[in-house]
């Protein structure tokens, strides 16, 4: 299985690279990666056989020899203690100290996360930085997921609000990602249990602990079809059905919503003629704007429960996806991270508001309010003196005073962009009239 894994990574990182050096002599490899203190890493062996060193895209691993790519020994002390590997935004690589595979800021030298294997670590820098890397979900073409439900005949009662709010918490905290559709799936039936296909409800999932993988941080299982898991991979951003070990790369079949999952194991779907846009829950922005809360912002648990606590009528149309994707990619760019996907995912829904004196800057502000700013921060809106930013130093989102950004402020932190927002949006009502 650790073959059939190596292999996998190497030729998908191989099959999205226009071109590529060609690969190193292993015992050349080998040499190497002893003389710099580096632990055994057989499937970063198995990618320098294939090609000395990669650049694409902005991402690098490094090679060995005169003739690599950015060769690897010469890297080998600039970061120490980290013996970096390859380069995305932050570096990959080595921790002797930890003496573990690890992520590793390049300024601060801070360790953003770490990998039980050099196999994890470059799946992981594949996944956010090399485009095509990650294979393509299949095309189902499901209606939308509450007309599925209308054909499922025996439903429960919906869950309880209190355990959909808990359930969409315990999501979005593994994940970073909503999951607007499960919670649209509890608020219709706590759960699905249909000829082989189960769908935890709202409580069981947020009980349920998923190890079929340990080394897998950023999935989290929704329940099972048969003998296969149903996973979200927040990583590769598919909904999957998996079996066994190295599922997070390895799984049985990738689809790009749950409605499609569930499409395709009832034999469902057209995938010719996938559902029109306007079928798929648009956000109605052209009310009149009303200053009255429509959800409570004190419950915030997700973009969900976000965007119905914002006033009625002041959220601009939703960016497009190439406007999305191209202020996300300009923020991992900058700060070194993906952004977290409820920012991604907000955007989709929402291309910003002003309102009461807060602004949240749409996908084309994003992209011109940085230039003033400290390198480590990223710029999402304004309130008044203060700016909501995502500091790259300490991994948060926070609320500072925009008049001294050059010295360290006792500043409001926040976990994820929706919370950020949540408070500021919540100080914003309880100044209004």
């Amino acid at each position: 299985m650790e073959t059939r894994l190596t292999d996998e990574i190497v030729e998908r990182a191989l099959g999205a690279l226009p071109a590529h050096p060609p690969g190193a002599d292993q015992e050349v490899v080998r040499e190497v990666l002893s003389s710099t203190g580096l632990p055994e890493a057989p499937t970063l062996s198995a990618l320098l056989a294939r090609t000395n060193g990669l650049d694409h895209a902005g991402i690098n691993v490094f090679g060995v020899g005169e003739s690599s790519v950015d060769a690897l020994a010469d890297w080998s002390e600039s970061l120490a203690p980290l013996i970096p590997v390859g380069l995305g935004g932050n570096a990959f690589g080595w921790h002797r100290v930890e003496e573990s595979w690890v992520e590793m800021t390049t300024y601060s030298r801070d360790v953003v996360q770490r990998y039980a294997s050099d196999a994890e670590l470059l799946h992981d820098l594949f996944c956010r930085h090399l485009p095509g890397y990650v294979p393509e979900p299949e095309a189902i073409g499901a209606p939308p997921l509450e007309d599925l439900l209308s054909r499922v005949p025996v439903l429960t009662e919906p869950a309880a609000p209190k355990d959909i709010s808990r359930a969409a918490a315990t999501f979005m905290k593994r994940t970073g990602v909503s999951g607007q559709e499960l919670r649209k799936l509890w608020q219709r039936t706590d759960g699905v249990d249909r000829d082989g296909l189960v769908i935890f409800g709202a409580r069981q999932f947020s009980e349920a602990s998923w190890d079929a993988d340990p080394a897998c941080q950023w999935a989290i299982q929704a329940g099972h079809a048969g003998r296969e898991a149903i996973v979200f991979n927040s990583r590769e951003r598919q909904w999957q059905l998996v079996a066994g070990p190295y599922s997070w790369v390895l799984p049985e079949r990738r689809f790009s919503s749950l409605a499609d999952l569930i499409a395709a194991v009832f034999g469902e779907g057209d995938p010719e003629h996938p559902p029109a846009p306007d079928q798929l829950d648009p956000l109605e922005s052209d009310s009149p704007v009303d200053t009255r809360r429509s959800g409570s912002i004190d419950s915030v648990a997700d973009v969900s429960d976000l965007l119905e606590s914002l006033p009625r009528g002041i959220a601009r149309p939703p960016a497009g996806g190439s406007a999305t994707r191209h202020a996300t990619t300009f923020f991992a760019r900058r700060t070194g991270r993906q952004p977290g996907a409820d920012l991604e995912e907000f955007l989709g829904l929402c291309d910003g508001f002003e309102w009461n004196g807060l602004i949240l800057h749409g996908s084309e502000a994003m992209l011109r309010v940085q230039d003033d700013l400290p390198e480590h921060l990223f710029a999402v809106g304004q309130m008044d003196d203060r700016i909501l930013v995502f500091d790259a130093s300490e991994h948060s989102w926070n609320l500072l005073d925009a008049g001294a950004l050059d010295i360290d402020q006792d500043a409001d932190r926040f976990p994820s962009f929706t919370m950020l927002v949540a408070e500021a949006v919540s100080r914003r009502v309880s100044d209004s009239p």
